[in-house]
């Protein structure tokens, strides 16, 4: 038995990727794989991170004997201030397309924007071909549980007559900040004296008799005593530790501190 049946004359080829329900599992699809679990469900007004596509200026700009630690980096800053150009221009598309605040921008390690706004509204950057990828930042708090295990610590503990003693090393801290003027580094050890510093934006002269200028160096502020990374930073020249005996302070007198 033959059968023969007749179709409209404007019916879409299958797979066309024009019609409105290809384009919906395309739309649908994205959002999967761009969007966090979290970022899914999230609500309300939070400080999101969007990715975008690319390589962070590092790895784009150096060589593969660099990538590999065989070779020194190479001066690269015309072309970093292209792709930091361009990050910026993205991030503020991205800003005034979902009403958010623009709280930092990153181009070196990864490209991307953190923005400050209504999550539903961010979602909708997950159609955005130049996103690779969009979660929620959470706030972190510092801890040092792991920290032992993490570094190899106690293995280098472990061994005898290494040879290694710090002399004549020169370390710098990544962290809260350091109380120069506390005893542990040379300095006078005294309410007075911190509570003179945390005041100041600039650093001290090495003859303010604020610290010890044969075991303090120097430092920044990078993004102020405030920041918990949902806000916007507010760097100064002054790296006095956010409180006092801080977290940096500790690391920082454990690791060259005079053991006072």
């Amino acid at each position: 038995m033959a059968i023969t049946a007749g179709l409209p004359a404007t019916a879409a080829p299958a797979g066309d990727p024009d019609t409105p329900v290809a384009q919906d599992i395309a739309r649908n699809s994205r959002e999967h794989t761009v969007l966090s679990d979290s970022m899914k469900k999230a609500e309300g007004n939070i400080p999101v991170f969007v990715q975008f596509k690319g390589k962070g200026a590092y790895e784009q700009t150096q060589s593969p004997a660099v990538l590999a630690n065989k070779q020194a980096p190479t001066n690269k800053q015309a072309e970093v201030q292209a792709i930091k150009t361009q990050v910026q221009s993205q991030a503020q598309a991205a800003a005034q397309s979902t009403g958010a605040k623009t709280l930092y921008t990153t181009h070196n390690i990864m490209r991307g924007v953190a923005l400050q706004g209504d999550a539903a509204q961010i979602r909708a950057l997950a159609n955005n071909p130049e996103v690779e990828r969009i979660t929620p930042i959470v706030p972190k708090k510092k801890q040092n549980a792991g920290s032992v295990v993490d570094t190899g610590a106690a293995e280098n503990w472990a061994r005898e007559n290494s040879g290694y003693t710090g002399k004549d090393v020169k370390i710098a801290v990544v962290d809260s900040g350091i109380d120069y003027t506390h005893a542990d580094f040379g300095g006078p050890g005294t309410v007075e004296a911190f509570n003179k510093a945390t005041k100041l934006t600039e650093m001290p002269a090495a003859d303010s008799g604020l610290y010890d200028a044969k075991k303090y160096i120097g430092g920044y502020d990078l993004v102020g005593d405030s920041y918990d990374g949902t806000n916007q930073t507010a760097p100064d020249n002054n790296p006095i530790d956010c409180s006092a005996g801080g977290h940096g302070t500790h690391v920082a007198g454990t690791a060259a501190g005079y053991g006072v």
